[in-house]
């Protein structure tokens, strides 16, 4: 009867005995699961050879020999069946069996075939990590997207210094709309603009696109901020997405540090003095674009050594803080970047770039940051020298040229592309000149130099000259403008004259320029939101009807969920409706928009949506920036009716 019952079990049995693992029993389930009918009798190495080298036999060796039963999961095999080689992933447990004195007579072996569900799982990882890499691919275009929308270069100006970071956000799979652009006008002044529009992807990209290129159109053509924005109020109104899009516009006059603001629902600029001090310019109280607000300049002034920084609202609303703490981390930090407190070790050497480089590497390092993250710092300063070189004309002055150039171009900041560009140009025409200006007569007294001029525009352009005091020789070079060297300073410059002088004035004077420019960058943060931050609740009030109650976090990720809950709730917008937003702990665009579009629909029905929210908490400061009324009073409850 023991016989039967080991034949027809349904676990896989297999007994062995000796060191040499002599099959001396195995039942039913187990030679079905290994697909061998014939196996009593001979040894585990004779059966299975492959068995030793993969290692499996060798285990049998240890329990036997150290009568310690010994289990392993999902073991990879390939053994011979009668169908041939083979591969299973088995679960397995070796056990001692003994004699009656106590010693090891063999091992029993229990096989699970676990086969189906190894190769299950290695499928769904397999599928998991094409899943993976094609949102990565879909993150990289989308971030490629957004940074071919975004000005690639921010312009070098004598005596406005210029920084921005575009940092994507962390907790969702695309890029976003956030935007920022510098415009330099014909006068000096120079507009600075962020903006941010709803939403994430290729829509929230193309949005962008456009407001973009409507305001720095309206800028171009004399606009002020304010009358830009009203251009982009306009066009906000017909395209898809755009509503409640916001953007804060200023224009700054390096000469005199005059700022002039204009901002649709956007946070103010902050104002960093030289003493690393700060303050947020005074709100405009404007509402975002697409929502009917109209707007207005308003006036402020950027001291010498000051610094304006504009930036989304996803420095400041940052998982676990309030905004009016996001607002006070980012003065802090901000002031104690700018003069150079906060990391003073190493730091970049400008204040634009240290103020925004430090800043997001401290705010952005704790939770996170659930939405796209943009700065734009303008430091204010004293514009820097010309330099005016004179020297011999001679080969050792061609490197001298190169050297004090080059320290030069990097005073005033210059990047390396336009540093190259600019050397290659003047060392070809210094060179130019000690070969060939002096060859032939000349009026006695005349000094065999070169003199290389440098000055940087108001518009951010390198303009040099240089000039000798010869007269080229017509059979040396019948035009010595024309040579391939002159072709090369004609590819590094965007313009290239020359004066060759006169008989009665000899000497030529060639004049390059070349606009400069900085590269901007856009990149992706590191460091994960907590997931926990992006909660939200929407419950009625189970006494008052008509009455809700929002608690938690209404972001990009929560705002339909609000959307949904305030249009089932009031059955579309035909029932009045109080939304109490006392417990709301973020507060962000998206739902701004969501509640922009909420109070649309209540209004073309006849109906109030009425929010509360009680003063100095999170909804009320962004009820504000984005001119939405609500009331500080508690709402009405059925007990305060009664």
């Amino acid at each position: 009867m023991a016989r039967e019952v080991f034949e027809q079990a349904p676990a896989a049995l297999a007994g062995m005995a000796g060191p040499e693992h002599l099959i001396v029993a195995v039942n039913a389930a187990y030679r079905a699961m290994i697909g061998r009918q014939e196996m009593v009798g001979s040894t585990a190495a004779a059966l299975y050879p492959e068995a030793v080298l993969q290692g499996i036999v060798p285990l049998f060796d240890r329990v036997y020999a150290t009568g310690v039963a010994e289990t392993k999961k999902a073991w990879r095999m390939q053994i011979t069946s009668d169908a041939g080689l083979q591969e299973f992933f088995f679960d397995f447990t070796l056990q001692p069996w003994f004699e009656p004195d106590g010693a090891v007579a063999g091992v029993i072996v229990h096989l699970v075939d676990v086969s189906e569900q190894i190769v299950a799982q290695q499928a769904a990882e397999a599928r998991a990590v094409a899943a993976e890499a094609r949102y990565e691919q879909a993150r990289s275009t989308l971030a490629a997207l957004q940074e071919a929308l975004l000005p690639a270069t921010l312009p070098l100006l004598p005596e406005l210094d210029l920084a921005a970071r575009y940092v994507l956000a962390e907790a969702d799979t695309a890029a976003g709309g956030d935007w920022y652009d510098t415009v330099v006008l014909p006068d000096g002044r120079v507009a600075l603009v962020v903006g941010d529009v709803v939403g994430h992807g290729v829509q929230a990209s193309a949005v962008m696109g456009q407001l973009r290129s409507v305001v720095q159109e309206r800028l171009r053509a004399g606009c002020t901020p304010a009358q830009a924005l009203q251009a982009a109020d306009a066009h906000a109104r017909h395209v898809p997405g755009a509503q409640a899009a916001t953007c804060c516009i200023t224009l700054a006059d390096p000469a005199d540090g005059h700022l002039r603001y204009a901002s649709a629902g956007h946070p103010p600029p902050l104002l960093i003095a030289p003493d690393g001090s700060t303050g947020f310019l005074p709100a405009t109280g404007q509402g975002p674009l697409a929502t009917g607000a109209v707007y207005t300049d308003t006036e402020a002034r950027l001291p010498q050594g000051g610094t304006v920084l504009l930036y989304s609202d996803g420095i400041v609303e940052r998982p676990g803080l309030t905004p009016e703490q996001g607002r006070q981390e980012l003065r802090r930090t901000a002031g104690a970047a700018a003069v150079d407190q906060l990391m003073p070790h190493n730091s970049p050497h400008a204040t634009a770039e240290r103020t925004v480089v430090q800043t997001l590497e401290v705010l952005l390092r704790d939770n996170g940051h659930s939405d796209d993250v943009t700065l734009l710092a303008a430091h204010r300063r004293p514009g820097p020298e010309a330099l005016e070189l004179t020297l011999p004309a001679e080969v050792d002055s061609v490197r001298a040229v190169q050297f004090e150039l080059g320290q030069w171009l990097v005073g005033v900041g210059c990047g390396s592309d336009d540093e190259s560009a600019l050397q290659h140009a003047v060392v070809e025409l210094v060179t130019n000149t000690v070969d060939h200006a002096y060859t032939g007569r000349r009026p006695s007294g005349t000094p065999r130099e070169v003199t290389v001029r440098a000055r940087l525009t108001a518009d951010g352009t390198a303009h040099i000259d240089v000039t000798d005091h010869g007269r080229w020789s017509d059979t040396d070079q019948p035009d010595p403008y024309r040579g391939r060297g002159l072709s090369m300073v004609e590819m590094f410059t965007d313009t290239f004259t020359i004066d060759k002088g006169t008989e009665s004035g000899p000497g030529s004077t060639v004049t390059i320029t070349r606009t400069l420019h900085r590269p901007a960058a856009l990149t992706q943060g590191t460091t994960p939101a907590d997931p926990r931050h992006h909660t939200l609740s929407i419950d009625a009030d189970p006494d008052t009807p008509g009455l809700v109650h929002a608690r938690g976090t209404a972001d990009t990720t929560t705002a339909q969920h609000l959307t949904d809950t305030l249009m089932t709730t009031s059955r579309g917008g035909t029932l009045p409706l109080t939304l109490d937003l006392a417990e709301v702990t973020h507060l962000a665009s998206a739902a701004v928009q969501a509640l922009h579009r909420a109070t649309t629909v209540f209004d073309q029905h006849g109906q109030p949506l009425t929010l509360h929210a009680p003063r100095g908490s999170v909804a009320a400061a962004v009820l504000d920036l984005a001119a939405l009324p609500y009331r500080t009073d508690p709402p009405p409850t059925a007990d305060r009716a009664r």
